[in-house]
């Protein structure tokens, strides 16, 4: 059996985990530990990286062209982000107008100045999409992912990898905000109106209080972002405490969406008790004959 495991050894040329060890050659422990006692092997403990973006194929993409709008607002929030003081932007702008690559070019612009940032999305299923977003543009070696469906190993993993300063950029869900960066440019809250970014188990905590503290401890820039920004956050720009930017159009001269308004209760009043107006009901009936 010693023999066994020493000529799979020579032959595989490698190191390899015990356990692989003991089903490959199909040895024991015992066996294992004998052979170390006697000088032929060594045993060592090794630190291994789990790595989650493992299995992910991203092709590098290229810096999207602005449009006067998106270019307006990125300078703005890009010149205060130069003085290395606390400030705090609401970006509201509508769905599809750009967001996402106004953030990544203001976080290109912090990785420039030497600073790191925290890019905060409200769910976890959204975290995939946005991972595959910025690890197009940065590579994976600069980033990191923080959120619940990772394994405690991923999740130590890569919070060590923060902690060693190699991750320039974390992303994921509220818990992100306290991952462990000492050189913090700008924290990115997108969806800032989600109900998520609360915690309503203990520890109970707002995730843009926790943020607004960390940002201003770092002097560190605050940037939050929505297209339907929640009222308390909207009243502090409306009311000059923040500043608002807004992005009425959709990016590529998409168009929006065309609303018609229908009064419901029009239709309840003839005794009709569907949510369904008349008008649209008809407009079902007609496709289906």
């Amino acid at each position: 059996k010693q023999i066994r495991a020493l000529r799979f050894l020579l032959n595989n040329n490698c190191d390899i985990l015990s356990i692989d060890l003991h089903m490959f050659a199909d040895v024991t422990s015992a066996v294992i530990k004998t052979l170390e006692k006697n000088g032929y092997i060594e045993i060592v403990e090794k630190e291994v990286e789990r790595n989650p973006f493992i299995h992910k194929v991203i092709e590098k993409s290229q810096d999207l062209v602005l449009n006067s709008e998106q270019q307006d607002a990125f300078d703005k929030i890009n010149a205060s982000l130069q003085f290395n003081e606390y400030d705090e932007f609401l970006l509201f702008g509508v769905t599809g107008s750009g967001k996402t690559e106004i953030y990544i070019r203001l976080i290109e612009e912090a990785l420039k100045l030497g600073k790191d940032s925290i890019m905060l999305v409200p769910e976890i299923s959204l975290t995939p999409q946005t991972v595959d977003r910025f690890l197009s543009r940065f590579g994976e070696e600069k980033i990191a992912v923080l959120h619940s469906k990772l394994s405690v190993g991923e999740r130590y993993d890569q919070w060590k990898k923060i902690e060693r300063g190699d991750a320039k950029i974390v992303i994921g869900a509220r818990s992100a905000i306290f991952a462990p960066i000492d050189n913090l440019g700008m924290v990115i809250i997108d969806e800032e109106h989600d109900s998520s970014y609360y915690s309503g188990s203990t520890p109970k905590y707002s995730t843009k209080e926790i943020a607004r503290y960390i940002c201003k401890n770092n002097n560190a820039l605050l940037l939050l972002g929505s297209a339907t920004p929640e009222v308390t956050t909207f009243y502090k720009a409306k009311s000059g405490n923040i500043s608002l930017l807004t992005l009425k159009n959709r990016a590529g001269n998409a168009k929006l969406p065309s609303i018609e308004l229908i009064d419901i209760k029009e239709d309840r009043l003839l005794g009709n008790t569907s949510v369904l107006p008349i008008k649209l009901k008809e407009e079902i009936l007609q496709n289906i004959k």
